[in-house]
């Protein structure tokens, strides 16, 4: 049998063992202490808004560095301020498994678990980056923490990075400090916002971040939650977005259904006159439903069809339920590569645009398909909107689902 816990109760039941057979030492309350610590993760930037929630005072600037100036990392103490190897009873992660040990973490799942629970530092106000490269996972760096006013405990949630020791690309030790991580995350991805990594439901958020591949993407009870949807219509989602290919996330597909149509099925523009849950435009409709005999004409690799055709494929479209809707949503995405929630949305908003960059220009694409069309017109009506860019950022911002890596 192991001797470190392997159950939640298990590990409740040693912290508190722990807990009464140690002496504390904490410190005056509002005591700030500083300590030595291992990142476990990379460095994940704060948006603006964020920063100004923290109170930043580097927002003067319009240039990236100044934008984009702090960040967050989970990270392991392992000692003081000088550098110096703790007594037990002084490291305020004394009570916590030990996220390298190869014996403690016995697969990605554990590990993850275990690196949550951790301290989350943010990098402090005179954190200079333009000075010192970013935070990287195995950087030795020096934190401070607080000791509670309230019980003169240290307080653990989190802490401020003041600055980066030692890098581990230049160290041969640090290298080897948490080698039982090596190949098990790709934590260079990790792009996750403070909401995400530290608020509610932060724990699995951060945990979507660290895996790569397939066990990032989002559940059916992700999807639940985030929308409030009924579990069965989330597993028809993941369902669905997995027919269409093994790689497409299922959250892109529920925020996409979310930003379109918030899910209703007799959902319709009263401009443009789409409806249902992907709000099907009246000539996508007849394409979908296989209206092919009755194209009024053919222009190069674009199919017309008459008024009378599109008004009878949206009245069928609108007439489907939730399973039917999904079928052709299938259907209409086919079995092709999509790599991220903006090629989604353009196979929705602007086929065209799907894998186009993102200062691919709708408007003039749209004005050029037909004599007489003008810019103006597209902007006009699609409330601003002129480039890829402009829409998948309007969109991403109203997503529940943020992208996690």
């Amino acid at each position: 049998m192991p001797d470190y816990p392997t159950t939640a109760r298990e590990y409740l039941a040693t912290t508190i063992a722990e807990k009464f057979e140690m002496d504390f030492d904490t410190g005056d309350r509002g005591e700030i202490r500083e300590f030595t610590a291992i990142a476990l993760t990379d460095g994940v930037p704060l948006s603006r808004q964020q920063q100004l929630n923290y109170g930043s005072n580097s927002l003067g600037s319009s240039t990236d560095a100044a934008r984009i100036s702090r960040y967050l990392v989970k990270a392991m103490i392992i000692g003081n301020a000088n550098d110096e190897m703790l007594r037990p009873t002084e490291n305020p992660h004394r009570y916590l498994l030990d996220p390298c040990s190869l014996e403690t973490t016995p697969n990605v799942a554990t590990t993850v678990k275990i690196i949550l629970m951790y301290t989350t530092y943010i990098t402090s106000k005179d954190f200079n980056i333009a000075g010192q490269s970013l935070i990287k996972r195995g950087d030795k760096i020096r934190v401070t923490m607080t000791v509670d006013s309230r019980d003169a405990n240290i307080r653990t949630d989190s802490g401020e990075v003041v600055e980066i020791v030692s890098k581990a690309s230049h160290d041969p030790f640090l290298q080897t400090v948490c080698d039982s991580l090596q190949g098990k995350f790709d934590l260079s991805k990790m792009k996750a916002s403070l909401g995400e990594y530290t608020g509610a439901g932060g724990g699995a958020q951060m945990t979507k971040c660290v895996l790569s591949g397939k066990d990032s993407h989002r559940t059916a009870e992700d999807i639940a939650a985030a929308y409030r949807l009924p579990l069965y219509k989330a597993e028809s989602i993941v369902k669905t977005a997995y027919k269409i290919n093994e790689n497409f996330d299922p959250g892109w597909l529920a925020n996409a259904i979310n930003g379109e149509s918030g899910f209703d099925t007799k959902a319709v523009n009263s401009k443009t006159k789409a409806t249902g849950l992907i709000q099907w435009m009246p000539a996508t409709a007849a394409s979908a439903l296989k209206y092919e005999k009755d194209a009024k004409k053919k222009k190069g690799k674009y199919t017309e069809y008459s008024k009378e055709t599109k008004s009878k494929a949206q009245q069928q479209m609108y007439g489907f339920g939730w399973s039917e809707q999904m079928r052709y949503i299938e259907k209409y995405f086919g079995h092709q590569e999509y790599t991220s929630q903006g090629d989604v949305m353009m196979r929705i908003f602007y086929p065209v645009a799907r894998g186009k960059p993102d200062n691919f220009d709708l408007a003039a694409h749209w004005a050029s398909r037909k004599k007489g069309r003008k810019e103006e017109t597209f902007v006009s009506q699609n409330n601003g909107i002129r480039t890829k860019a402009d829409y998948v950022n309007k969109f991403v911002d109203k997503a529940k689902l943020k992208p996690p890596c």
